[in-house]
């Protein structure tokens, strides 16, 4: 074996063959070795972790068994209070009442102290009491023997104000110069708490669930403070932090105190978000605010203790965010403020440093010190001295320019009399200044007791209400503010005083009576306004009295100016309020005023008079001097809902001239009163209308009023005067007139005239009545919106009348109902006429009409047709005619007559008679549906007809056949054939036959040596065509035929101003003479037509239709029918 060498021999993965295919794994029976495993370390270590885990989680386990089985709760409780008394180093004494080993929710073992009281060793005054204390402590420490606080978290704690306030309570006891030792307190508190932390090392405390209740207005407050922290930074200094919570907001607070060798040195403490509102809000109990500060406060506070080095420090800044001040239910902006305080200890004063606080636009920055009375009169008792300097303020209580101004302010607090009095309040200012004191009384259980006095030699009126506080004699400053404007105040004094109690909660309207509330003072160059929309009265001089519940403003002069420019002057007045407590507030004015009577009116016109109202008046319309005298009373504020208001005026005019037309008339001159109430408007005046002088008397209610309306006018008018008012009249009536208008309801009037020194007429149809015939009219005129009404209309004279009713439209008669009308002494007829936007419609119908007047007028003036076409121009006119008699000239009548005449457009398309002459011939006229508008005219007695219209009286008997067709609205054209007619007595016949003619003389009988007999013709047949345009008939072609004579004719048969133009032929012997123009050509050459003759004379007829003057030509009586023509006119 020695020869072996240990040679290292390496075997590759492919020759190590697995034990399971070696030969001794096929034997029948195999033997096993087994070998036992190698030995390992790492076991045995893992062996132990586990027996110690074992034991270690056994006992923790029995140990937590033992904690919370409570095995040791007794003995923790002993040493727990001990560990409590010996951490608050004397000062305090703890006391607990069970404590209990428990692990903490943060899984560490704590001692649990359950109801712990702390009360002052001192005093015995309890502070404290806690639901639980757990103290964190060191486990290895408690294996040992030892009790090591790792940390402290306590719950519940519920802090005992009553001894903040028993300390505070004795406000006598308190002095300035006690803060540096009270400083030193709060320093000796700090480092006990040091100490505490510092012996116990319990790192931080915890405190969870922390209630302190105060008292405060109305009713106490709670605060509550969650997770505040108190603890020791590295750097040794002693931090205490947290959020309070009170009323819905969190108040962050946070307290450094740095600290060397157990002693602080300096402290540092803040507040953020603390809201005033929740302490000094009082609501009502609908929940709206009665009084109190709205607004979040922070503040920062700094002390530092005296070193050898250096002495002590103690300063404070106070900020306030914008917010609202509420003081009796009225509300005034703040702004926000800034107060920096400081002690002072070589004064023994708190100092305010340069300080502001701001209302809206007013800003008061301030200085000021507190100190013990003590140091500036040794003799004086216990209390406070105060000094107070504003300087650079300004006062922008109302819209107005704020004020800068300085003020003063010096007094004390005596805490024994619980009195606070200012005996120096001095404002100056640049507008004036005002000097005065007050004294406040404090009175436990009532409110405290306020007496102020001032007195203002002079102040600019501005300045008096930027220094009035809101809340003094509120109402009076309210109407003072909204009401008194620029001016000067002179030898003003203020005298308030409110007794305790007086301000109560739940509030009583503090209502100041004439001995708690006298401020009267001279007024110059001042504005009031006379609210609710009367103009100002400027520049005015008077005297303020408020007295109590009174106020009462007197007026020696002053001035009202417009908008418009208008003026009126105050000659006195005086506003009086005699309760300004009572709701609705009221006033009673009176003034008297004067001025023009545009101003005057002006005035009258605004609220609460509205004199112009619901009329189309305005100021301007009217001029003239007057004088005014106004009462009024009326609410000073509409939200109080005040009655109607209650005034009256009296105006008197002298000379006033209206410049606005009253119902188209223009009225000047006017003398006399106007007197304006509520419930009505009387006038009693002399005046002129369009220059014709009437006396009015007028009453008309207002506001309902039960007054009954009346209007009166009368006067006597000569025709130069009544032309002026209705101008149209003077075509029916000449000379003077008397009349009455009397109103009878609010919608009707009665009219009474007299006639009867004046001359009537109809001028349309030619009637008249002469002036010294009696007769009267009378009507009532009823006004319906624009609709009026004529009613019971009666005209009466000598021969004539007529009754019935008219009504008018928009100044239109659209209708009118005469049931009896007589013009002349036979007349028995009605009228109805109507018209619309269709058309005219006139009615005529009776027993008798006499036409006579209308054919005279129609003959005299040629614009009968025209006339008709113009009166229906643009509409239709229809006239109707019933009556059983028309009688015309020369003893003429018609009976049955009936008769149509309508126009459209101004075009005629209807002219139908019918009536029966004397002779029983029948006379018909129409107008033909031929589309042409032919008028067509029959008459069996052409002569009754002609002596009818007075037309001609020579002629008897003929057939009258008249055709006329429309060329145009003013137009016609047409033929007019008469046949077997007899002309009697006929003088213009015998003119042209038995007239001298040429320088010879020989007249048509002498030329044809025979004598012609004209004294009665007839005829056989006449024609002519005829033209009328714009009221001219003209003839053309015109002949006429009779058995010894014949003529034709053409020209002007009438013009407009009644004149005739004719021309024509005359040809005796006729019958033989025509015989000539009926042969062959020699007719025509010698004949000269069919309807000429041989021989006949050339004549003209001009001049008037009634009297033409007639003119022959002889040298056409010998000149043949061809040649004739060139001697025709």
């Amino acid at each position: 074996m020695a020869e072996i060498r240990g040679d290292k021999v390496v075997f590759s993965k492919q020759e190590i063959a697995a034990l399971d295919d070696m030969p001794s794994n096929n034997a029948e029976e195999m033997l096993v070795v087994h070998c036992p495993p190698p030995r390992r370390r790492g076991g045995f270590v893992a062996k132990a972790l586990v027996v110690l885990l074992f034991l270690f989680v056994a006992g923790a386990g029995g140990l937590f068994a033992a904690v919370e089985g409570g095995f040791l709760d007794r003995e923790l409780a002993r040493r727990a209070e001990g560990a409590l008394n010996g951490a608050l180093d004397g000062l305090f004494e703890a006391r607990v009442g069970s404590a209990a080993l428990r692990f903490s929710s943060r899984m560490a073992l704590a001692i649990e102290a359950r109801d712990v009281e702390v009360t002052e060793t001192d005093s015995g005054k309890h502070v404290t009491h806690t639901q639980s204390i757990r103290l964190l402590i060191d486990p290895f420490a408690l294996v040992t023997g030892r009790l090591k606080i790792g940390g402290v978290e306590a719950e519940g704690v519920d802090i005992d104000t009553a001894l903040l306030q028993t300390e505070g309570g004795d406000i006598a006891a308190l002095r300035v110069d006690a803060t540096p030792k009270v400083l030193e307190t709060v320093f000796t508190r700090l480092d006990a708490a040091v100490r505490f932390l510092d012996r116990s090392q319990a790192g931080d405390i915890t405190l969870s669930d922390l209630k302190m209740q105060f008292p405060g207005r109305g009713k106490p407050f709670t605060v509550e403070v969650n997770d505040l922290l108190m603890a020791r930074q590295a750097d040794g200094i002693l931090t205490l932090s947290g959020v309070a919570a009170y009323g819905g907001d969190d108040i962050a607070f946070s307290v450094d105190a740095e600290s060397q060798n157990g002693r602080v040195s300096e402290l540092r403490a803040r507040v953020e978000g603390l809201d005033l509102g929740g302490l000094t809000v009082r609501r009502l109990d609908d929940g709206s605010i009665h009084d109190g500060l709205e607004t979040e406060v922070g503040a920062t506070f700094s002390a530092r203790r005296a070193t050898p080095d250096a002495g002590p420090e103690l300063t404070a800044a106070v900020t306030a965010t914008p917010g609202v001040f509420h003081m009796d239910g009225d509300t005034q902006e703040f702004s926000g403020a800034t107060l920096d305080l400081a002690y002072d200890f070589t004064k023994d004063s708190l100092e305010f440093m340069p300080s502001r606080v701001v209302f809206g636009r007013t800003v008061l920055p301030f200085t000021g010190a507190v100190l013990d009375r003590n140091r500036i009169d040794p003799g004086a008792g216990a209390g406070f001295a105060l000094d107070f300097l504003f300087s650079g303020a300004r006062a922008g209580a109302t819209e107005a320019p704020p004020l800068p101004f300085d003020a003063t302010v010096t007094g004390i607090f005596d805490p024994v009399l619980k009195e606070l009095r200012a005996d120096r309040l001095l404002v100056t200012s640049p507008q004036g200044n005002m000097g005065g004191s007050f004294v406040i009384r404090f009175k436990p259980g009532l409110s405290p007791e306020i007496s102020f006095g001032g007195q203002v030699p002079e102040m600019a009126g501005a300045a008096v209400k930027q220094l009035w506080p809101f809340w003094m004699a509120r109402k009076p400053r309210e109407w003072a503010v909204a009401n008194l404007d620029g001016g000067r105040v002179l030898n003003g004094t203020i005298s308030v005083f409110i007794p305790a109690g007086r301000m109560h909660f739940p509030p009583v309207p503090v209502e100041l009576n004439e001995n708690e509330l006298h401020i009267t003072f001279d007024v110059e160059h001042m504005r009031l306004d006379l609210p609710p929309d009367v103009p100002p009265l400027r520049e005015l001089d008077g005297h303020v009295d408020i007295h109590g519940a009174r106020t009462e403003v007197t007026a020696k002069k002053g001035t009202s100016y417009f908008g418009s420019g208008r003026s009126v002057i105050l000659d006195g007045g005086r506003l009086v309020m005699a309760d300004v407590y009572k709701k609705p507030l009221t006033a009673d004015l009176t003034i008297a005023l004067s001025g023009d009577a545009a101003a005057v009116l002006e005035l009258s016109s605004f609220k609460p008079m509205n004199s112009l109202k619901n009329t189309d008046f305005r100021p301007e319309d009217f001029a003239g001097p007057v004088k005014a005298n106004v009462s009024a009373r009326f609410g000073l504020l509409a939200s109080q809902n005040p009655p109607p208001p209650d005034w009256s005026a009296r105006i008197d005019l002298q000379t006033v001239d209206v410049h606005r037309p009253i119902a188209g008339r223009r009225i000047s001159g006017a003398q006399g009163a106007l007197d304006v109430t509520p419930q009505a408007l009387k006038v009693d005046v002399k005046a002129k209308v369009d220059d014709a002088p009437v006396e009015i008397s007028y009453a008309q209610p207002l506001g309902g009023s039960d007054v009954k309306q009346a209007l009166t006018v009368r006067g006597r008018l000569e025709k130069t005067d009544w032309t002026k008012l209705a101008p149209h009249l003077d075509e029916l009536v000449d000379g003077p007139l008397t009349f009455e208008l009397s109103r009878v309801d609010d919608k009707k009037q009665a009219i009474k005239v007299d006639l009867a020194a004046a001359s009537l007429s109809l001028p349309w149809i030619g009637w008249s009545k002469g002036a010294g015939v009696p007769a009267r009219v009378s009507f009532d005129l009823i006004v319906n919106g624009e609709e009026n009404l004529v009613r019971n209309l009666q005209l009466g004279g000598d021969g004539f009348g007529a009754n019935g009713n008219l009504t008018f439209n928009k100044g239109n008669l659209v209708l009118a109902e005469l049931s009896r009308v007589q013009l002349s002494p036979g007349d028995d007829f009605g009228v109805t006429m109507r018209s619309g936007k269709a058309g005219f419609d006139l009615a005529i119908n009776g027993k008798r009409l006499d036409a006579r007047h209308v054919i005279r007028k129609l003959k005299t003036e040629y614009e009968g047709e025209k006339a008709a076409a113009g009166a229906a121009k643009g509409g239709a006119f229809v006239a109707t005619i019933n009556v059983d008699t028309l009688a015309g000239f020369n003893d003429e009548v018609l009976t049955s007559v009936t008769a149509r005449y309508a126009t459209r457009g101004g075009a005629a398309n209807a002219v139908d008679f019918r009536g029966v002459t004397e002779s029983g011939q029948a006379i018909v006229s129409q107008m033909l549906k031929d589309n042409r508008n032919t008028v067509s005219i029959t008459s069996g007695d052409a002569g009754a007809l002609a002596r009818f219209i007075d037309l001609y009286k020579n002629m008897n008997g003929g057939l009258l056949n008249l055709r006329l067709a429309a060329l145009d609205a003013e137009s016609w054209s047409g033929s007019v054939d008469l046949r077997s007619f007899r002309l009697m007595n006929e003088q213009r016949l015998q003119s042209i036959v038995n007239t001298p003619a040429g320088r010879d003389g020989q007249s048509l009988k002498s030329a044809l040596k025979k004598d012609i007999d004209v004294s009665s013709a007839s005829f056989q047949r006449a024609f002519a065509r005829i033209i009328t345009r714009n009221g001219v008939l003209l003839a053309e072609n015109g002949v006429v035929r009779g058995d010894q004579v014949g003529a034709t004719f053409q020209g002007t048969v009438r013009d407009r101003r009644g004149n005739m133009d004719l021309t024509g032929t005359f040809m005796p012997a006729y019958g033989l003479n025509r015989l000539f123009a009926e042969l062959p050509i020699i007719g025509t050459i010698l004949g000269n037509g069919s309807d000429r003759g041989l021989i006949g004379i050339t004549f003209k007829m001009s001049g008037t239709f009634t009297r033409p003057n007639i003119i022959v030509n002889p040298l056409s009586i010998i000149a043949p029918g061809v040649f004739r023509q060139i001697f025709e006119y």
